[in-house]
């Protein structure tokens, strides 16, 4: 887990927080809103966590099966 991975979670965390918080108060176009940020933030580090994964396999070289000469 990277310094990016970490903030993205407390961004997650403070994002349902602030999401229960707006619910509670019966401010639904804020819980809505909240909830769509964390979802957000959710497909951030999700397409960042995928993003490292084929470089690490760009830079390895494990992007193509070797294949036999013809």
């Amino acid at each position: 887990m990277n310094g990016g991975t970490v903030v993205r979670g407390a961004g997650v965390f403070v994002a349902l927080v602030v999401t229960l918080l707006a619910w509670l108060d019966s401010d639904y176009s804020a819980t809505m809103i909240g909830l769509l940020l964390a979802i957000l933030l959710v497909l951030a580090d999700i397409a960042s966590t995928l993003r490292a994964i084929a470089v690490q396999a760009i830079l390895t070289g494990h992007t193509h099966p070797k294949r036999p000469p013809p």
